[in-house]
Formats: C-alpha cells, structure tokens, sequence
C-alpha cells in the first residue's frame, strides 16, 4: 500500500494482516470551528478530547485575624472514540480554560472541546469567598463530563475552601483532568497569595489564600482543553 505519510509520498507500508498500523499522533491545542483533515489512506482515528479546566476561586481580605481561600476550578470532562470509517475532515473547537477569580467572586468555567461527534464539557469554576473568623471546610463545584465517546469521564471536582480562626488561609487545589493534575490551592501566612495557574491540559487552577490582611488574593486559571489524534493504517 502506498500513501503519503508525513508529507513523503509513495512510502510502501507492510501487509498489516488485517489489522492496523500506527501512522502518527497529531495535538490539537488552540482552534475554532478548525477543521481537521484526515490524512490521505487512514483506516481509523482514535479520537481523545478534553473540556477546558475552571477558574479558581478568589478570596476578599478583611484584616484582623480572618483566613479564607477560594475553591479550586474542576476539570474539563473526557471522551474518547475509535472511529473505523474516518470523515475527510471535522470541525473541532478548543474550549478555552476558565479564568481566575479576584476577590470573593467565583472563577469561570473551562469552555466545551468538540469534534465532530464527541464532547468535552469544561469544568466548573472555584467558588469565591470571604475572609472570616467562622470555622469551616467547604465543598466545591464537579468537573465536566465527556459525551459522544466509547468512553465518557467526569472529569476531577475541585477541592473545597478552608476558613477558621487561629488557621492559616488555604485555597483549594484545581481538579485534575485525564492529562494530569491541576494547579495547588494557595497557602497564605500573614499575607495574600495568588494561586498559580493550571498547565495539565484540561486541568482546573487553584483558589486563592489569605491569612490576617485587607488585601485580595485571586485564583489560577484553569488550562485550555486539548484533542488528541492517532492516526492508523
């Protein structure tokens, strides 16, 4: 069988007896309504997609010896399919991760990754809070879901706040997604701290932390969405 594989025209494969061959992983990160065009002679594509990571949570400072921490940003959902009869092409999208909060205002959602028939949904954002003296642990938001695949995941909940007297401010870590986790939940002493953004693909980011100040501290970003195409022949 001759095909052109990776731009080289006229490669001979091997008899595959029936089966497949391995012909290449493309990553779809950024896009959309993007088309994606199935190389010339695959036989099959096992498609991986995953929404965009929540926001985490900010949190407000009221100074004295008041903590808080926002909730951690949930994880975008997962779908994946083993497509025998490949369309030439597919229209893909690239959900966006969701933004860090500032102050006691909640993060954003990760935005949906699709292609043709499958769907990531994005993960939730990070609940915000305000700094306070009441002892609590809170619960948080639940990550998206995957649809449309041989196999559909919920993706990871972002972790609960924290806020108490005589404890340090600690946000929640962002929910992990198919790819990997997501960022940690700030740790504040005596000050506010942002929380860093995501990077595992689809992963949410973590909430904000403060500990006896005025000042805000504001959530990470959740992380874009990703697809992940192997090619067979």
């Amino acid at each position: 069988m001759s095909i052109e594989l990776n731009g080289t025209t006229g490669i001979t494969l091997p008899d595959a007896a029936g089966g497949y061959l391995f012909g290449g992983i493309t990553y779809l990160t950024a896009g959309t309504a993007a088309t994606y065009t199935t190389p010339t002679g695959a036989r099959a594509l096992y498609v991986e997609a995953v929404g965009g990571g929540g926001g985490g949570g900010g949190v407000d400072g009221t100074g004295s010896t008041d903590t808080g921490g926002g909730g951690g940003g949930a994880a975008g959902g997962f779908t994946a399919k083993f497509i025998t009869t490949p369309a030439a092409t597919y229209t893909y999208t690239i959900g966006a991760g969701g933004v860090g909060a500032a102050s006691f205002n909640d993060g954003t959602s990760g935005g949906s990754t699709t292609i043709g028939d499958l769907t990531g949904s994005g993960g939730n954002g990070g609940s915000g809070m305000t700094a306070g003296t009441s002892f609590g642990i809170y619960n948080n938001v639940q990550g998206g879901v995957g649809s449309g695949g041989d196999l559909n995941v919920r993706g990871g909940s972002g972790v609960g706040r924290l806020r108490g007297v005589a404890v340090n401010g600690r946000g929640g870590d962002g929910g992990t997604s198919f790819f990997g986790a997501g960022s940690l939940g700030a740790y504040a002493v005596n000050a506010a701290v942002d929380a860093l953004d995501a990077t595992s693909p689809g992963s949410g980011g973590g909430g904000g932390a403060n500990d006896s100040t005025t000042a805000n501290a504001n959530g990470g970003n959740g992380a874009d969405g990703l697809i992940r195409i192997t090619v067979y022949y």
